[in-house]
């Protein structure tokens, strides 16, 4: 990712937008994704509406679970593939530390990688093919980082080429997904250390991986 200083989401946006990565490629990228059928979630675009499950993940999980929103390809003569699309969200509330009152949530943002659009779906009038889009989302540390609702939204847009004006800017409106208790054992482990060099290495890994909870994709390219 460009190393350009960043002081707005505008810019972080248009920096996403901008990048390629070693060998030119832009994002995101055409793909053939096999999702199973109950992680796909319907995008209601005319309503904005997300078919939200009332489940997305566990507490402290990592890209183990990936969802897939789907909604037609083409909306009000816009071919979202030439758009770019993230996955805005708040956390949990949670306490800003241990003796504060005051419940706080950390905003997140998921830059989706790929898009499927070797989906169709019949019109329910017509009958014709109506070409869609599968989005998927690896739900990742900052969003299962405390238990509770989370609250997120999918946003597609498209920046001019010098980033100073939204060429097309669209979201839907805010859905909500629970995050599951888990066992808090990372916390604990300490009480489990085996007395070995390699055993050692493996948890101070783990504790290390257990406060960095930035997303797997924007992991990659900060």
């Amino acid at each position: 990712m460009a190393e350009n200083q960043v002081n707005s989401i505008d810019d972080l946006l248009f920096q996403i937008q901008d990048y390629t990565d070693e060998y030119g490629q832009s994002y995101p990228q055409l793909v053939h994704l096999l999702p199973s059928d109950d992680q796909i979630i319907d995008i209601d675009l005319n309503k904005r509406l997300i078919d939200a499950p009332e489940i997305l993940s566990v507490w402290y999980d990592h890209n183990a679970e990936v969802i897939y929103f789907r909604c037609n390809r083409y909306y009000d003569n816009m071919d979202l593939t030439n758009t770019i699309c993230i996955i805005q969200y708040k956390n949990a509330p949670h306490k800003m530390n241990e003796n504060s009152r005051i419940n706080v949530r950390d905003d997140g943002l998921y830059w989706v990688p790929y898009y499927d659009v070797y989906h169709y779906k019949e019109d329910e009038e017509t009958g014709v093919p109506v070409p869609q889009i599968l989005i998927p989302w690896a739900v990742g540390g900052l969003a299962t980082a405390y238990p509770g609702k989370i609250e997120y939204a999918v946003r597609f847009y498209k920046l001019s080429n010098d980033g100073t004006e939204y060429l097309y800017n669209m979201s839907t409106q805010v859905a909500e997904g629970a995050i599951l208790h888990g066992m808090e054992a990372i916390d604990k482990l300490a009480a489990y250390k085996i007395d070995t060099t390699e055993v050692e290495r493996i948890y101070s890994a783990i504790a290390q991986a257990k406060d960095d909870t930035a997303t797997y994709w924007m992991d990659m390219y900060n």
